[in-house]
């Protein structure tokens, strides 16, 4: 287990960061990456410190979240295979910053549809998100809906949700705790 991160580190970083610029509208920035089995064991996970992630249009030059820490749950058995399955989210001491305009467009909108289907076989540089959980600890979100009009901000925010995200309809269980909520 001490020995495995410091020999895979370079394809983890490279394959989702590759997965992440192919996936998404908005940018995602960080300063380092490191990939360890004891920052959330017993998962393998990939944290992105210091991040920073824009939203989608008309939102693009805003900030939908950044923080300490994400930290993406890795598949150990992926690793020997030419995709890597991202299946947990960690995010530390961030802000999310949700806004909808007046005519329902929101930034959160982020994941590319997959209406061209890309079987480029000679792209070895894959993940794939297959999302079993997301945990968000000591967090800030602040929800301005300009099409209801709703404004909502909440501090402390710990949430910890788990089901199975990769079909159409999907369960959800999730506990929600905040210092305050205005």
């Amino acid at each position: 287990m001490f020995v495995l991160p410091m020999l895979f580190p370079e394809k983890v970083a490279t394959q989702i960061k590759s997965w992440a610029n192919q996936s998404i509208e908005g940018e995602l920035n960080f300063s380092k990456v490191r990939l360890s089995f004891f920052r959330h064991f017993p998962n393998l996970t990939l944290s992105l410190y210091d991040y920073s992630l824009t939203g989608s249009a008309p939102f693009a030059k805003d900030t939908l979240a950044a923080g300490k820490e994400l930290a993406m749950g890795i598949n150990l058995f992926s690793l020997f295979k030419e995709s890597i399955e991202v299946n947990k989210f960690y995010v530390d001491a961030s802000r999310f910053n949700i806004l909808v305009d007046k005519d329902g467009n929101a930034n959160y909108n982020i994941y590319k549809s997959d209406t061209t289907a890309t079987s480029n076989s000679s792209d070895t540089a894959s993940a794939h998100l297959n999302i079993e959980g997301i945990v968000i600890s000591s967090s800030q979100l602040h929800y301005n809906d300009q099409s209801l009009p709703m404004l909502l901000r909440m501090d402390g925010l710990n949430y910890e949700g788990n089901g199975d995200f990769a079909h159409s309809q999907f369960e959800l269980e999730s506990e929600l705790r905040a210092d305050s909520v205005s």
